[in-house]
């Protein structure tokens, strides 16, 4: 977001030093019930306007029966600003009631407000064209930070499916857009809903403005994504027509664990899931005709819509990493399921195995096999097939990380050892240890 004053850059420990907050206890969600993440994020990239709520005790337990004063501290500033600071207890008692303190944003400028420091207090502040982050205060605080951004307007207009009538409102979910953070502390983003009434089709919102990256839903239908955008303060974004499209989505983010020379798209493939034998060719054919296709965009987020609820396995390949798969993903119906971790690739594991005695009881090499089962079924596939250890050694590339069953046979087919082995990157090579037996005698 624009803050409307720019207050100094702090770092994590000057965080620590001058605030101090009990950060388990404060949360953020905004007059409206618009619910917030991490807002201790938002407070230090965007603040603008200082709310310090500062204890009257030293290091003595607060005393429920003696109220705190709240001091509220602003940086200088090009113009005058009214509004109203509401003050309501977080846990509502017949006995406390809610206040409002007018204010005239004049550096400097300072005022107080006495609440019972008993109990918690939401602080929200409300100014003419800024909005602000609502604060609860906790009785153990000794500081919180209120920011005060200006805000611009979202528009849009909907098409919806023939026949229908359109949403009485719209959900904006919003968060800054990688690189536009202006803390110096590195912290996480934050992300913010706010809810749009819609008029014949069109909707309109008001939210801070800044470089951010947009949800944009209604319910029952597939939501709209739009990334790096544009929103200037105190003016109207028009985001275009959007239209609605009823059914499941699926959304995902994928991330590098080592930057690739690569720059290819990851390729996102999401497959029904059965259990048991997928031999034939008709039944094979026909979930092919079922699986759905994308490609991740450049920030590594993905959207698959349109799909039928049911059980699924997602795949995901990128040149230069191993693949990565989940199974066991349930689809619900008329909903998006967002996928709350995002899929790490991984360069290619390799896998060595040293084999003793090197040759088998006929001094040939030994036949190595490296099966793993198919996601979700009973079935095993071959990975590599028989292949010589020659000297009884066996490099194997380009593998995921996973279980694969490790089987060693002789040139007559028999098996000699069959086990399961753990392959991850990076991994010491696998000694085996063949149960020969010499054994000497005279018949």
């Amino acid at each position: 977001m624009e803050p409307l004053y720019p207050l100094p850059r702090l770092s994590l420990s000057d965080w620590s030093l001058q605030a101090q907050p009990a950060r388990e206890a404060l949360r953020m969600r905004c007059r409206r019930k618009w619910p917030w993440r991490e807002p201790l994020a938002w407070l230090l990239q965007l603040g603008a306007i200082t709310l310090v709520a500062t204890q009257v005790w030293a290091s003595a337990p607060p005393d429920p029966g003696v109220p705190f004063r709240i001091a509220i501290a602003q940086e200088s500033a090009p113009e005058v600003l009214s509004g109203i600071i509401w003050a309501e207890p977080a846990d509502p008692r017949p006995e406390l009631e809610a206040k409002a303190l007018k204010l005239e944003l004049r550096a400097p400028w300072q005022s107080t407000l006495d609440l019972d420091r008993a109990v918690a207090w939401r602080l929200s502040l409300e100014v003419d064209g800024f909005w602000a982050p609502e604060v609860t205060v906790q009785p153990a605080d000794e500081s919180i930070v209120l920011g005060l951004f200006s805000t611009a307007t979202l528009i849009g207009s909907l098409t919806l499916p023939t026949g229908e009538q359109a949403p009485g409102e719209t959900v904006v979910q919003l968060s800054l857009a990688p690189g536009s953070e202006t803390s110096a502390s590195g912290m996480p983003m934050s992300t913010a809903e706010f809810r749009c009434p819609v008029e014949k089709s069109r909707w309109t919102c008001e939210v801070p403005s800044g470089q951010l990256d947009l949800r944009v839903s209604a319910a029952g239908y597939i939501p709209h994504y739009f990334w790096d955008t544009s929103v200037k303060p105190r003016q109207i974004t028009d985001l275009g027509s959007l239209r609605l499209l009823r059914g499941a989505s699926l959304a995902g983010w994928i991330s590098l664990a080592q930057p690739g020379p690569d720059q290819t798209p990851a390729q996102v493939m999401l497959e029904r899931q059965i259990s048991g034998w997928q031999g034939d060719p008709r039944e094979r054919q026909r979930l092919d005709a079922l699986t759905l296709r994308t490609k991740a965009n450049d920030r590594g987020f993905f959207q698959l819509q349109g799909i039928p609820a049911a059980g699924y396995r997602l795949s995901i390949e990128k040149p230069g990493f191993a693949p990565a798969k989940i199974t066991d993903l349930t689809i619900k119906e008329a909903r998006e399921t967002l996928l709350e971790d995002p899929i790490v690739l991984f360069p290619p594991a390799t896998l060595e195995v040293v084999l003793e005695p090197p040759v088998d009881p006929a001094g040939h090499s030994w036949l190595v096999t490296l099966g793993q089962l198919e996601p979700g079924s009973a079935v095993l596939t071959d990975r590599l097939a028989a292949t010589p250890a020659l000297e009884g050694a066996l490099q194997i590339t380009d593998l995921e990380s996973g279980s694969f069953l490790l089987k060693v046979d002789d040139t007559s087919g028999s098996t000699w050892v069959s086990r399961w082995i753990e392959v991850e990157p990076a991994m010491s090579p696998i000694f085996v240890d063949v149960p020969v037996v010499a054994v000497e005698g005279r018949v």
